[in-house]
């Protein structure tokens, strides 16, 4: 019986002072008596409020890999030979060079060192991806407009399929998509790459840019720096 008097004040002194760290809260805030007084008069609805309102903080909250994925382009290759390389299980048979031609780098992105006339063809770049999560269902705007903000822009086709190459298996727990490379085939439709999985198989595909639609909240979106 003892026991169990100590546990009910136990637990009623917990109860007193997470009502008073929020009223504390509230008052920092601005909150006045009768606000407060409301609030208490709610006390059994209140651990819900709270648990709904982190729920929200936390599926309206973006996150942003800063585990960065360093990965070289080999700018001598065709799209084909870049696919080839990354031994995928499928690969869309729309992803030709035709609709996404590779954007080589200029001579003075792809050679370091040698100073500005220095020329050469452009061959192997380093890139430093970025994966974007913005942790809920997001427009393509949203996406763009979080990566401006943190001083980046969508990677491109090739850097994708270079992280393919690399590291074969992030795309087994990620969709990654690339939003710098879009094709409009004769429907009008926009396509943009992605690399998935399809069971245990990866896979290179296509999926539709819709204006006004929405990506999962568990894609990764590639970035690089502006």
């Amino acid at each position: 019986m003892g026991n169990q008097k100590s546990d009910i004040v136990s637990n009623m002194m917990r109860r007193t002072q997470i009502v008073k760290a929020i009223s504390d809260a509230l008052r920092d805030r601005g909150a006045d008596d009768d606000y407060l007084k409301r609030i208490l008069r709610e006390g059994s609805d209140l651990p819900s409020k709270i648990a709904n309102l982190l729920m929200e903080g936390e599926q309206k909250s973006p996150i942003i890999n800063y585990d960065s994925y360093s990965v070289s382009v080999d700018y001598t290759r065709t799209l084909a030979d870049m696919i080839n390389a990354g031994k995928y299980d499928y690969a869309n048979k729309d992803i030709v060079e035709k609709n996404f031609p590779i954007q080589r780098p200029s001579e003075s992105e792809a050679v370091t060192g040698g100073g500005p006339f220095r020329t050469a063809p452009a061959q192997n770049k380093n890139i430093e991806l970025f994966l974007v999560h913005l942790n809920k269902v997001a427009k393509t705007s949203e996406v763009l407009a979080h990566m401006d903000k943190l001083g980046l822009r969508p990677a491109r086709i090739e850097p994708l399929l270079a992280l393919g190459e690399k590291f074969p298996n992030i795309q087994r727990d990620y969709l990654l998509v690339a939003l710098g490379s879009v094709w409009v085939g004769s429907s009008g439709d926009r396509d943009v790459p992605y690399l998935g999985r399809y069971g245990s198989e990866r896979g290179l595909d296509l999926d539709w840019d819709v204006t006004g639609g929405s990506w999962d909240g568990a894609c990764r979106f590639l970035a690089v720096s502006k």
